[in-house]
């Protein structure tokens, strides 16, 4: 096996006599541990996200949950639970039948994506093609795009800072791209996802909610999408990560909400969680989650 790094030739290994993370780590330029887990939060008194009883007419029931400033919360159940749908409705974009969300302590009302937005909320969908981004836009527009309140001034589009603002968080987040003028089509999934998230870096969001954040993304910008979260943590942001792969939501989460049959079965601190104790909470039968309150 032949390994490329940004173009250049890395190394030649026989596959019978090398492990996967030296591969990995050759593809990256760094070592990888597959076994890397968050540091230690220290739990902050200040609630972010506060949600009580978030029911749906035809699924989910009685969620209630708390991401506190710092906080990465992570999402676990089988497809089909619930994590994705708990998402969009407190982003607005599925209607919910009752329950309360507060921001910052704050109740607010919800009932679009645009009064998530102004309640201070980002949401990263898990289809970013479709939902995150506009393809055929260039990536300063895209950058902007969640905050354009901000680039407008008496009806007219402050261009200059839109690119000015498109080149630093181009550079901060490492995208990589030959200009900001550069279509999003044409990045690689790893670098959509970075402009999607500069995107709300920009709208300056106080909670974050990650959908399948390194999906379709390689090994690589996976890591870098991770050490993003862990950033966003370290300044105080409030995330949630759904995901798929129990790997990742121990890789970045602080704590784990595990849902069935959409209803949140137990929650595990990161230091006692693992694989086992997950699936045991994500596989409970709806028998076992009769009079069962979240």
């Amino acid at each position: 096996m032949s390994v490329l790094r940004d173009g250049q030739y890395v190394g030649t290994v026989a596959t019978r006599e090398v492990e996967m993370r030296e591969i990995i780590s050759m593809m990256v330029g760094r070592e990888v541990s597959g076994d890397a887990r968050p540091a230690p939060h220290r739990r902050s008194d200040d609630v972010a996200l506060a949600v009580e009883n978030l029911s749906t007419r035809n699924f989910l029931s009685d969620v209630s949950f708390e991401v506190r400033r710092g906080e990465v919360l992570g999402f676990a159940g089988l497809m089909g639970a619930g994590r994705t749908e708990v998402a969009r409705c407190i982003f607005g974009a599925d209607p919910r039948q009752s329950g309360t969300i507060a921001v910052n302590g704050h109740p607010v009302r919800i009932r679009s994506a645009a009064d998530a937005v102004r309640a201070g909320i980002g949401y990263l969908s898990e289809d970013r093609k479709r939902y995150g981004l506009v393809l055929e836009h260039d990536v300063k527009a895209n950058t902007a795009l969640a905050a354009m309140g901000d680039f407008s001034t008496a009806g007219y589009t402050r261009d200059a800072k839109i690119r000015a603002t498109g080149e630093e968080y181009a550079r901060r987040l490492r995208v990589k791209t030959p200009s900001v003028n550069q279509l999003v089509r044409n990045l690689s999934g790893g670098n959509q996802q970075k402009v999607v998230i500069a995107k709300w870096l920009v709208r300056d969001c106080d909670v974050l909610i990650f959908d399948e954040p390194t999906r379709g993304i390689d090994v690589g910008a996976k890591e870098e999408i991770y050490e993003l979260i862990e950033s966003l943590s370290a300044q105080g942001k409030a995330v949630i990560v759904i995901s798929s792969e129990l790997p990742e939501v121990l890789r970045v989460s602080h704590r784990i909400a595990v849902m069935a049959h959409g209803r949140i079965t137990g929650f595990l601190d990161n230091a006692e969680a693992d694989q086992e104790s997950i699936m045991q909470l994500a596989t409970v039968g709806k028998a076992q989650l009769k009079g069962h309150v979240s």
